[in-house]
């Protein structure tokens, strides 16, 4: 399986579990990664036949901006299971997401690895 990784993507999140860390957006650091079968794009050299990793982190920005979640687990596991829903190509996606929010640490991150069932990938290639 192949993957396409964009490390320490920035977006702005309203996330946090009291209000007052909900009030404005805060930084995320996001690290994406999209597997799939991106052997096409690598013979043929078309964006056709992978994943558009800058509409990728595109989408995942917008989303972080328009919502607002008490935890960063939550926030994950709606951009994975949006990320799957938007790129059929994509058999799987890994996401850690960073915040600043204990003065005692650099930061907190949480990851999650999601994967399209095998059935849905297989279509989603014509297989």
């Amino acid at each position: 399986m192949d993957s396409i990784r964009v490390r320490n993507l920035i977006a702005s999140a309203r996330v946090g579990v009291g209000s007052a860390e909900r009030e404005r957006p805060q930084p995320l650091g996001i690290d994406l990664e999209l597997w799939g079968p991106f052997s096409r794009a690598a013979a043929g050299d078309r964006l056709a036949d992978t994943v558009d990793y800058a509409d990728a982190a595109a989408w995942i920005c917008q989303s972080c901006a328009a919502g607002e979640w008490r935890l960063l687990e939550c926030l994950a596991e709606e951009l994975a299971a949006g990320l799957l829903a938007r790129y059929p190509a994509l058999a799987g996606v890994g996401l850690t997401l960073r915040k600043r929010t204990l003065q005692a640490a650099d930061c907190v991150e949480y990851t999650i690895r999601r994967r399209r069932p095998s059935s849905a990938a297989g279509d989603a290639r014509g297989g």
